[in-house]
């Protein structure tokens, strides 16, 4: 007999369904579609988004629901300055610059000079949090559930 008991077959599972999971970190995961599952995941008395991979640290065991868009399949959506609040993004060294050792840099997504800070801090999907969440309150029961984004 498997260990993992019954799972869904890997063509099975539908992007945006919301799936049981035997994993690490994760009870209940959204799948994306490239073969990851987005869950809530607690460590050290946080609670965030992170991801396991389907085969390697997760397997789907039964479809609890879905996850309506616009909420987007991701962990996070972004970084932006800490000083600011601008929209940041990590680009790789340009040929001829001297990286120090780094493999690229923080700049400012719109390339002005924001507040000069450069300190980027990541934004979470509070959208998909939320949804995963009613999943991971009610147990799901093996109730049929959708999230969808309150009006």
């Amino acid at each position: 007999m498997d260990i993992y008991g019954v799972l869904v077959d890997r063509l099975a599972l539908v992007r945006g369904d919301v799936y049981r999971l035997r994993s690490r970190n994760l009870a209940y995961g959204v799948y994306d579609g490239t073969g990851g599952f987005i869950g809530i995941r607690e460590k050290f008395g946080l609670r965030y988004l992170d991801r396991e991979y389907l085969g390697r640290t997760a397997v789907a065991t039964e479809r609890v629901g879905k996850i309506e868009e616009p909420i987007e399949l991701v962990e996070t959506l972004g970084s932006v300055c800490t000083g600011c609040g601008e929209g940041m993004d990590y680009r790789a060294w340009e040929a001829g610059e001297v990286g120090n050792g780094y493999l690229g840099r923080w700049v400012y997504i719109d390339e002005g000079e924001g507040c000069g800070e450069l300190n980027a801090i990541a934004v979470a999907n509070e959208a998909l949090f939320h949804a995963l969440e009613v999943f991971e309150d009610a147990g799901s029961g093996g109730v049929e559930a959708s999230t969808k984004i309150p009006a």
